[in-house]
């Protein structure tokens, strides 16, 4: 998904870059046909100065004519290179914002390294704690090993022990039983004579002691075998317990470390996530600022009586407004004033073209002076500031007014008829000819009705 992500921001930045270079590339061409046509401007004046040289002594007129067209040609000559010199504006300021572009990415850029290198320099220290631990478990181990072998050697020395035990105890059991003996016999020489048969049955009861010792013998080696035998065994089982302790441990301590895991590669794509967001919101802003660029620009018209917003395609800083107000007109038809780009003369009048109603009504201000119309005034202007809080309120009311003429023509025809006549006698022969002749002088009576119309126009500026 991250992947993705990238790919569609490269995408939209490289279509970007491509749409800048087109329009480069276009206003390079628009840059060359410009040119073009001031050579071919250029070779215009030449031959009509060529004309005027063959010219200057046969025809006056003939030579006013083409000075008038040599003025208007370097009028447009003129228009041409102020149209040159804003279509290098217009390309410094692209390159401009071509070099910001790539400052950006260059920005990105180095962002994407250095959360790489951060990525890589977690790894880094991830391995060296996965590596200690591995270590810290080897040592655990190896002293567990270390203290199962005391422990052997501690059973050991404890069976040695009591072998030697058993054996001084056999080798004193064996030192009574000679002792024994030896005194049997010290009575058995004293008391041969007396005591035979009593002797006969103290060696048969000896026998069977010694039987029974025998016996006794060989049930305490059968013990001390199976002993032996159970000893490895009951360690062995106390062995496999503590190897299954320390598996669980390691199992516990495996657990964890996955989860620290898990939980560091989340927030580190919750990182990546905020990234792209912060990427998506540049390319936003970036794209935002390219139609500010390329769209117009809406502006208010304060310098004017019309007080109107409106949308401008020439933007400059002049006496701290952006701006320009060409022609303030004022509409009869919606009593609203507007500005205006386009405008023609016609009977000693200026007249608009109105958006709102959809046709031509006489201007509110004939002059060039739109700063101060002939019947627009502005009155009742308050101002008022409060504390804490600083608001500053302006409520400006502009009453204009304007009068609409109304003429009405009305046409008189006078008729004045002439009659001729002519007779005229050839040969016997009587011919006469009528003329008529009719005469229409018009009478023209005018008479004008002038109608007046008031408009408000209140604007609250908070």
């Amino acid at each position: 998904m991250l992947l993705t992500l990238d790919e569609k921001s490269r995408k939209c930045i490289a279509q970007c870059l491509c749409s800048y270079l087109i329009l480069l590339l276009l206003l390079l061409l628009l840059l060359l046909l410009l040119l073009l046509l001031l050579l071919l401007l250029l070779l215009l004046l030449l031959l009509l100065l060529l004309q005027l040289l063959l010219l200057l002594q046969q025809q006056p007129l003939l030579l006013l004519l083409l000075l008038l067209l040599l003025l208007l040609l370097l009028l447009l000559l003129l228009l041409l290179l102020l149209l040159l010199l804003l279509l290098l504006l217009l390309l410094l300021l692209l390159l401009l914002l071509l070099l910001l572009l790539l400052l950006l990415l260059l920005l990105l850029l180095l962002l994407l390294l250095l959360l790489l290198l951060l990525l890589l320099l977690l790894l880094l220290l991830l391995l060296l704690l996965l590596l200690l631990l591995l270590l810290l478990h080897l040592l655990l181990l190896f002293l567990l090993l270390l203290l199962l072998l005391l422990l052997l050697l501690q059973l050991l020395l404890l069976l040695l022990l009591l072998l030697l035990l058993l054996l001084l105890l056999l080798l004193l059991l064996l030192q009574l039983l000679l002792l024994l003996q030896q005194l049997l016999l010290l009575l058995l020489l004293l008391l041969l004579p007396l005591l035979l048969p009593l002797l006969l049955l103290l060696l048969l009861l000896l026998l069977l002691l010694l039987l029974l010792l025998q016996l006794l013998l060989l049930l305490l080696q059968l013990l001390l075998l199976l002993l032996l035998l159970l000893v490895p065994l009951v360690l062995l089982l106390l062995l496999l317990l503590l190897l299954l302790l320390l598996l669980l441990l390691l199992l516990l301590v495996l657990l964890l470390l996955f989860l620290l895991l898990v939980l560091l590669l989340l927030l580190l794509l919750l990182l990546l996530l905020l990234l792209q967001l912060l990427l998506l919101l540049l390319l936003l802003m970036l794209l935002l600022l390219l139609l500010l660029l390329l769209y117009c620009c809406c502006c208010y018209c304060r310098y004017c009586c019309c007080y109107c917003f409106y949308c401008s395609y020439y933007y400059y800083y002049n006496n701290n407004y952006c701006c320009y107000c060409r022609y303030c007109c004022y509409c009869c038809c919606c009593y609203c004033f507007y500005c205006s780009y386009y405008y023609y003369y016609y009977n000693n009048y200026y007249y608009c073209y109105c958006w709102w109603c959809w046709y031509c009504y006489y201007t509110a201000t004939a002059t060039a002076n739109i700063t101060s119309p002939d019947s627009a005034t502005t009155t009742n202007t308050t101002t008022t500031t409060t504390s804490p809080t600083t608001t500053n309120t302006s409520l400006t009311t502009t009453t204009a007014t304007t009068t609409s003429t109304t003429t009405t023509t009305t046409t008189t025809t006078t008729t004045t008829t002439t009659t001729t006549t002519t007779t005229t006698t050839t040969n016997n022969t009587t011919t006469t000819t009528t003329t008529t002749a009719t005469t229409t002088t018009p009478d023209v009576t005018s008479a004008t009705t002038a109608t007046a119309a008031t408009a408000t126009e209140i604007l609250i500026v908070a």
